[in-house]
């Protein structure tokens, strides 16, 4: 996680970023879905890097992130 200093703590499909596999974003959700799982958006998954809770990120080392993404999933 050296070169993640961006965490987004509710990515879900991450329309939030243009790149998606941006390399210093560390993607977070308290959930993994498959394409499908909308049936009226077949290809709509969630995939973070990391499953967690955003109210318990004591996993990241203290002032290792410079931004906090917090940009809540319009669906599910």
């Amino acid at each position: 996680m050296t070169n993640k200093f961006i965490v987004d703590v509710c990515c879900g499909n991450r329309m939030f970023w243009f790149n998606k596999k941006h390399p210093n974003v560390l993607y977070l959700d308290n959930r993994i879905r498959e394409k499908g799982f909308i049936k009226e958006r077949t290809e709509f998954d969630i995939k973070p890097d990391r499953v967690a809770d955003f109210t318990d990120l004591s996993f990241i080392p203290d002032n290792s992130i410079k931004l906090v993404v917090f940009d809540p999933p319009p669906l599910c």
